[in-house]
């Protein structure tokens, strides 16, 4: 099929902008009104009402004196009001009580976050409608060069509203001094507004909220039945998971992390001396370092303030006296010069350089200009990777290529980037004994999640960073890890014989680099040269192959995930290369060519994805039944896409399903991190482990494959552990 330009609306492909005001009369944005008690009922007789919280502070896991609501915006069929948590009667509280804790109709823009306070405050989870930041990100997920997925961002970009809600109180907060350096405005304190302030901002944006769901999100769903299933019985049960994650949190042993700290900045001390007195680079460092400081002494002011010369007058008078002007004179000339102030700073910041006291005047391993100086301009390193500026890389993909010296400089700043972390939670464990990480749900266009404060989802993979995340005193951490999940998907999507092979059922275990790479030209011919046989291995040959030729199966290991990314031969030579394999462009085209032919199933499937993405307009449904948007200029990245979101959302099902379990089976149990890329983990009464690890390991995978109903079944590996390095690493 040729290719054709997106059709209506690219930007959203799914999501239709259209003027969607916010409604206007007696009924709405009504603010602090009299007749709250009316209203409120109004609201719990409607089938639809969106719900916003302006809160002090944004961390519902803070104990409820240091964050709190400050008022409730509402929207629903027939109205909208902002009430002031100050204003309201013990009677309006009631039936607003009653309203988020029984109504089956609410939304919010961010039920993460706005769900996470009724949590706190009402001790139950709201039974909730939708969260129209998921459904839009899922209906939008590739708009254009930084969309961004926010309520603000739709007020504009899809309800067509002149501006956002922010002008009126954004002028408020500055004109009181709530406000940053640079005079804008500081967000943070909007709580501080009052209410006809603050209450018309929050107002709208319940408003905006449900006009977003009814308007536009709501049809969406009705076209896509899956996706309305979906959102009800899996994304929204996993968003109160993870609020009660956060509201639980991860015990810590923050003395572990203050011992390990300072292991890490001597280690990272080490290494930086390690690289300076390295024989190949300390010649050009010293050569950097003489040439800034010549620079500098080159600088140097006069030492000395000029002295006005003034004439010797008579030494004597007419009286034959020595006169008095000559004898001050004489004393002024014999004075030494003065050292002028402006050379003295010189001079005090010549001896903090050759101290080694002034960073500017040191060669700096973080610096990019500096570090392409030296492997490139002195060292002669082949450029192979370039940043998107078009200057030679320095990143940790173009050091590996590098020999000792860049892996010296790889060493250093993994560890300067586990301080960072490391440090970071330090300070988050200054005041209590716990971390409370947040997300973001979904994070990704694929629909995983993103983490922050901190990002679990890239916490550093070390025994040193990991140890200091601990199981309370009587609990164990229970994981279990969905074994070789987007690879079983693929399988299951595209039905190739070599995946099916590998995952199908009755799979026998394998390898799947020794397998590809045993299919492969140039590599091949080692890889089966013991008796190993792709489709029938044998335990003892395959363990030999992969001891005798690690290298052929690291080559392999880099050309199939490459090849998972839609790399292209250069491509594919060019990550050979960075890791230390050199072949022809010839040689990787034939590597390259007999890979893609042992994938065919996998190709076949590709090009019918795009055919579907074609004539949708620019989407395609995942295997989960859920449409998928993608950008034209990520047209290669379909399978990829697909694959990831298709992973997810098995693995949010499944975690449902444990949960169902765990709960069905009276386990003690508490969410620590219920989505890790594809793992869930959660901590459990020790008396009730092996009930648990059962549970995670067996039985819940075993109703997952019955739901699923695929061919390939999922299989999971349970781990028990105090710590969460105990599970993360392997011994």
């Amino acid at each position: 099929m040729d290719h054709v330009t997106l059709t209506t609306h690219p930007r959203f492909v799914l999501v239709e902008p259209k003027p969607t005001p916010p409604r206007v009369g007696v009924s709405y944005q009504q603010v602090c009104p009299v007749n709250a008690e009316l209203l409120l009922r109004q609201a719990l007789a409607s089938p639809v009402v969106a719900v916003d919280f302006e809160t002090r502070g944004n961390d519902y896991s803070l104990p409820a004196d240091e964050t709190y609501i400050v008022g409730v915006g509402l929207a629903w069929e027939t109205g909208s009001c902002y009430l002031s948590m100050s204003d309201i009667s013990d009677t309006e509280f009631h039936q607003l009580t009653h309203l988020l804790t029984t109504h089956r109709g609410l939304l919010a823009h961010n039920v993460y976050f706005d769900g996470g306070w009724i949590r706190r405050d009402l001790g139950v989870h709201s039974q909730w409608l939708a969260c129209t930041y998921g459904l839009y990100m899922q209906c939008a997920s590739e708009g254009w060069e930084g969309q961004r997925w926010g309520l603000k961002e739709a007020m504009v970009d899809v309800l067509m509203w002149q501006d956002t809600n922010e002008t009126e109180l954004d002028n408020w907060l500055v004109e009181n001094g709530y406000c940053k350096q640079n005079k804008s405005p500081e967000k943070g304190e909007m709580w501080r507004a009052p209410p006809n302030i603050l209450g018309r901002y929050c107002v709208l944006d319940a408003e905006a909220t449900y006009l977003l769901y009814t308007k536009h999100l709501l049809p969406i769903v009705k076209r896509f039945p899956k996706l309305g299933e979906y959102h009800r019985d899996d994304f929204l049960p996993h968003v109160l998971v993870h609020i009660d994650q956060k509201l639980h949190g991860i015990m810590t042993d923050r003395q572990h992390w203050q011992l390990y700290a300072n292991e890490l900045a001597t280690a990272i001390a080490g290494s930086e001396t390690a690289f300076r007195q390295h024989d190949k680079v300390a010649p050009f460092i010293s050569e950097w370092e003489s040439q800034k400081l010549n620079e500098f002494l080159a600088t140097e002011p006069a030492r000395y303030k000029k002295v006005k010369e003034r004439k010797e007058p008579p030494r004597l008078t007419t009286k034959g006296e020595v006169s008095k002007n000559w004898v001050k004179w004489k004393q002024l000339s014999e004075l030494a010069p003065e050292e002028s102030k402006v050379w003295q700073n010189w001079e005090a910041r010549r001896q903090r350089i050759e101290q080694g006291e002034l960073p500017q005047y040191k060669f700096n391993l973080q610096s990019g200009d500096h570090l392409r100086w030296l492997m490139y301009d002195k060292l002669k390193n082949k450029v192979l990777l370039q940043t998107d500026s078009g200057l030679p890389a320095v990143s940790e993909d173009a050091l590996q290529a590098m020999g000792d010296v860049g892996q010296i400089l790889i060493g250093r700043a993994l560890k300067v980037k586990e301080l960072s972390y490391v440090s970071d939670y330090i300070e988050k464990t200054a005041t209590r004994s716990t971390i409370h990480p947040s997300f973001k749900m979904p994070g990704t266009v694929t629909g995983r999640l993103a983490g922050k404060s901190p990002n679990l989802q890239q916490v550093p993979k070390t025994r040193g960073a990991l140890s200091g995340f601990i199981s309370r005193p009587g609990y164990s951490f229970v994981d279990c890890d969905v074994n070789a999940l987007e690879m079983v998907v693929t399988a299951e999507l595209s039905q190739d014989r070599n995946l099916l092979s590998l995952y199908g059922p009755g799979a026998q275990p394998n390898d799947i680099y020794t397998f590809y790479g045993s299919m492969m030209a140039g590599i091949g011919p080692k890889l089966t040269s013991l008796g190993y046989d792709p489709y029938n291995p044998v335990k003892e040959i395959l363990d030999a192959t992969k001891k005798a030729f690690k290298k052929e199966r690291s080559i392999a290991k880099l050309l199939i995930l490459s090849d998972n990314y839609g790399s292209g031969v250069k491509k594919k030579q060019k990550i050979l290369s960075l890791n230390g394999v050199e072949m022809t462009l010839r040689e990787v085209e034939e590597m390259h060519n007999s890979l893609l032919a042992a994938k065919d199933g996998v190709l076949q499937y590709v090009e019918w994805l795009k055919d579907e993405w074609r004539a949708n307009g620019g989407w395609v449904e995942n295997g989960y039944g859920l449409p998928i948007c993608v950008d034209e200029k990520y047209e290669k990245d379909l399978l990829n896409r697909v694959v990831q979101g298709t992973g997810h959302c098995i693995l949010q099902l499944y975690a449902r399903i444990a949960a169902e379990m765990l709960n069905d089976a009276g386990v003690e149990w508490y969410p620590i991190v219920m989505d890790w890329h594809d793992e869930s983990i959660v901590e459990v009464r020790d008396d009730q482990v092996e009930v648990a690890k059962k549970i995670m390991e067996v039985d819940a995978y075993a109703e997952l494959n019955r739901r699923l109903g695929g061919t390939c079944p999922l299989k999971g590996s349970a781990a028990v552990a105090k710590t969460l390095a105990g599970i993360k690493l392997e011994e």
